[in-house]
């Protein structure tokens, strides 16, 4: 065998036992809530490894290039679709014919705008997050069934709603028959018990009242029902002063509105952004040193206004700041009695927001103050 013989046959040799060319797809996310995904890395689609670890996944995931062709699919996105292997390759159209997921992907892949919504696909609800993998020309789609979780959910919005209603019926009774007895009672000793009576009457259905308003705000069609209108911030506001007026007087407190006010409106039902302003002047003024100040200064930037309610009251130690906007949660359990509120004031604020999609904050310090700010956008 000559040279020329012995080079052509170690080049023949070297292109058989090449190595293929690694298509690296670089994952980077967190689980949303509701989801059991936690992926972060970097995995070869060829390696045994990462087939192994993305088939044991319990979400079903798949993920798309540049013109909306499926490159990797997982087990469970084909089971949920009923698909097989053969759609890698092909468009997202021989995956699913599911317009809202369709346009999820396409907007992912066009214009990089990450999404989070559900679809209902064969009888199973799916929680979808769609999301443009870092330094890839990858979109990623994962879909976590939380159709256990809602048909929980809805129970519990069912029974908190009709709990709300029977306890209701029975306390307005109490009410009117005690308001009867107090006008055609002469005894003091008596009428002592009475106002005590109706105290806790207009205490439990207060405490009612905001249940109810919290059920409703948790049924998904509530934003359909809502009628949205442009609101002026101006008459809110004002209003707002008027009804906590007496609750300010009693503490000594003063409330002061600046900012860019004039003909600024935000579009949302006239209910909800009430309940939005006053729930937050309240709990600022309740949980507010006698003489405090409660402050609300709107501030305008193109498309977005932003709210931010203020006061110098007993503030919010650093470890509370998460719990803040859970039901029935206070920071001082012993002043709870004394405040007047039924604890679900901030949860009311929270679930409104994101009804509507509006950014809420904290910031706080114990013993100086706390800061709120409602950012309404595209009002």
């Amino acid at each position: 065998m000559n040279e020329e013989t012995k080079t052509k046959t170690k080049k023949n040799a070297a292109k058989k036992t090449e190595t293929p060319a690694k298509k690296r797809i670089v994952i980077t996310f967190k689980a949303e809530p509701g989801s059991d995904v936690c992926i972060a890395g970097s995995f070869n689609d060829w390696d045994p490894k990462a087939k192994q670890l993305k088939d044991k996944i319990g979400d079903g995931i798949f993920t798309a290039d540049e013109n909306g062709d499926i490159t990797l699919i997982n087990n469970t996105a084909l089971d949920i679709f009923g698909a097989n292997q053969e759609v890698v390759g092909k468009d997202l159209v021989y995956l699913t014919s599911d317009k809202s997921l369709a346009e999820a992907v396409r907007g992912c892949v066009v214009s990089h705008n990450n999404a989070i919504f559900e679809i209902v696909h064969g009888g199973k609800i799916f929680l979808v997050k769609v999301k443009r993998l870092a330094k890839t020309n990858l979109t990623m789609a994962v879909f976590s069934d939380v159709t256990e979780n809602r048909e929980n959910a809805k129970q519990r919005e069912e029974f908190f709603a009709n709990a709300s209603h029977e306890l209701k019926t029975p306390l307005t009774a109490i009410k009117g028959f005690t308001e009867l007895t107090a006008i055609n009672n002469k005894d003091a000793g008596i009428n002592k018990y009475i106002g005590s009576i109706t105290r806790e009457t207009d205490r439990m259905l207060l405490l009612i009242g905001d249940m109810l308003k919290i059920s409703e705000l948790e049924s998904s069609q509530n934003l359909f029902r809502a009628e949205i209108t442009p609101i002026l911030l101006s008459d809110i506001l004002n209003e707002v002063r008027d009804t906590m007026s007496t609750v300010m007087n009693e503490k000594s407190v003063t409330f002061k509105v600046s900012g860019d006010i004039r003909g600024v409106a935000v579009n949302a039902e006239q209910g909800h952004i009430y309940d939005v302003v006053k729930n937050l002047v309240e709990n600022a003024t309740r949980y507010n040193n006698r003489g405090g100040e409660v402050n609300a200064v709107v501030k305008c930037k193109k498309n977005t206004v932003r709210l931010i309610i203020s006061d110098n009251g007993i503030g919010i130690p650093p470890e509370e700041h998460a719990r803040i906007f859970e039901r029935f949660y206070r920071v001082e359990k012993s002043r709870s009695g004394l405040s007047g509120g039924t604890g679900l004031g901030l949860s009311i604020v929270k679930h409104i927001c994101a009804l509507y999609g509006w950014g809420l904050s904290l910031t706080s310090k114990a013993g100086v103050g706390t800061e709120v700010t409602v950012t309404f956008n595209d009002s």
